[in-house]
């Protein structure tokens, strides 16, 4: 149990350090860099396996198979979790001139959605 839980939160930080690098150079990732980032910055699959942890009358050989069980329904939470989050933070990041991926990402493809309409 505290070998996985340890190994979440450090592919968490990694994933943190990534974002981190990104916004330091200034670097724009394609939308498929940034969603296998973004749903584990997300903190969904933190807070996930620690309410399983919670939840679990008796820990059990079951624990190795967690991240194959449940590894669509954590990556979706995870995902939603985090889109959300973007959503919400639009208005904030574009007032302080900080980015927003996900708000890049949709202007990018409104616009060019946009362009091919007309023609």
């Amino acid at each position: 149990m505290i070998i996985f839980t340890f190994s979440q939160w450090i592919e968490f930080c990694n994933a943190l350090y990534v974002e981190a690098k990104w916004y330091k150079t200034g670097y724009i990732p394609s939308l498929q860099e940034y969603l296998n980032n973004a749903w584990i910055t997300s903190s969904g699959p933190l807070i996930l396996l620690h309410s399983y942890f919670a939840t679990v009358y008796e820990l059990t050989n079951e624990i190795d198979d967690f991240p194959d069980i449940y590894d669509d329904l954590v990556y979706n939470v995870s995902l939603i979790i985090r889109l959300c989050n973007d959503l919400g933070t639009a208005v904030v990041t574009l007032l302080f001139h900080r980015i927003n991926y996900i708000f890049v990402f949709y202007l990018y493809f409104s616009l060019n959605f946009l362009k091919k309409e007309k023609r």
